[in-house]
């Protein structure tokens, strides 16, 4: 079993649930070792904490259906599938949670590469919400974007069909203005007026502290559009609490896609250009999770 963190919220619990079900060779968790291990841990009200990842767990599961890694029978947590790793769920699960063990914590010059795999993750998400086209702009610039933020704007306000704004109040250092991805749903005729999404992806345990980019009044300046783009914020963290939802999404007016919302809308499957290096990114990570010893 993966070992406890500590400190450990609820939420994290079911978390450290799902690790120990999903990268286990047995693939299964009883009610009662779940028990044991937190009572072994000293974590207080371990019944009442027990209970509770049943029911987020369950409420999980019924959300995600088939596309939720873990079935719940009874008494016990189930793998759905212990031959191969889920990666959609698996990428955002061990992502969310590197910082809880040192062995698993990302290191500095790892950090950019796999934030950058988020938000190409992200990007397949967010193409199959909109059924429309997307744009990874984030910094740094992939797939032979130009690195120029002048350039990226030219290049994106043609795709978008969109017009060009006054761009006076670009730096000479702008990168990405908090916008590391741009999704639309074009119409047939290409014209302005149309749902434009800019989205901020934050994976870091303090990813709430961006949650006021991208600024939609400072893009105007980049893109004169006519209708103005809603921001977006993505992230691979569960958020249950219904108030915290609010205030993250109030903070901004952003729509908000965790890993629950993330994770029914990316597909991986042999023709995704990024399925490789997610599967290498969680064989990696994994293996660095810490067991209990027996």
């Amino acid at each position: 079993m993966i070992e406890v963190p500590s400190p450990i919220d609820q939420n994290g619990l079911s978390d450290w649930a799902e690790l120990s079900c999903i990268f286990e060779e047995d693939g299964t968790l009883s009610r009662s070792e779940i028990l044991k291990t937190l009572e072994d841990e000293q974590i207080e009200n371990a019944e009442e904490r027990t209970s509770d990842i049943w029911l987020e767990v369950d409420r999980r599961s019924h959300l995600l259906s088939a596309k939720y890694p873990i079935e719940v029978r009874g008494g016990r947590l189930r793998n759905r599938s212990p031959v191969t790793v889920p990666l959609e769920y698996a990428f955002p699960l061990l992502l969310s949670t590197s910082a809880w063990y040192r062995s698993t914590t990302i290191k500095k010059r790892e950090w950019t590469s796999t934030a950058k795999l988020f938000e190409e993750y992200t990007t397949l998400a967010l193409g199959n919400y909109l059924s429309g086209k997307t744009i990874n702009i984030g910094w740094p610039r992939i797939n032979g974007l130009p690195s120029n933020f002048k350039k990226i704007i030219a290049s994106v306000c043609e795709q978008l069909g969109e017009p060009k704004g006054r761009c006076d109040l670009i730096k000479k250092n702008s990168k990405d203005e908090g916008a590391d991805i741009i999704a639309w749903l074009p119409f047939v005729d290409d014209r302005p007026s149309q749902i434009i999404l800019l989205v901020q992806c934050a994976a870091g345990k303090d990813f709430d502290e961006k949650i006021s980019e991208p600024s939609i009044k400072l893009w105007r300046n980049f893109i004169d559009w006519q209708v103005p783009a809603q921001p977006a914020f993505a992230f691979p963290f569960m958020c249950a609490n219904s108030l915290k939802w609010k205030r993250l999404s109030g903070t901004n007016e952003s729509i908000l896609f965790d890993r629950l919302r993330l994770v029914s809308l990316c597909v991986l499957n042999d023709n995704t250009s990024i399925k490789d290096k997610v599967s290498n990114w969680v064989v990696q990570q994994a293996s660095r999770l810490p067991r209990i010893s027996s």
